[in-house]
């Protein structure tokens, strides 16, 4: 994918992160990480921390 594939939906990215669906994937992966564990930021998305939405 290039940065003109991705600038085309950027925007419904964004908008489709903050959709509870998402919400609901996130805390089922958070809940299997133990404690002290580290989850690799692979840098994909939309830029916008996690901790925004």
């Amino acid at each position: 994918m290039n940065e003109q594939s991705y600038d085309k939906i950027a925007e419904w990215f964004v908008n489709y992160r903050k959709s509870s669906e998402v919400d609901s994937y996130i805390l089922w992966f958070i809940e299997r990480i133990k404690k002290g564990g580290k989850i690799f930021d692979a840098g994909c998305g939309g830029g916008v921390p996690n901790a925004r939405f």
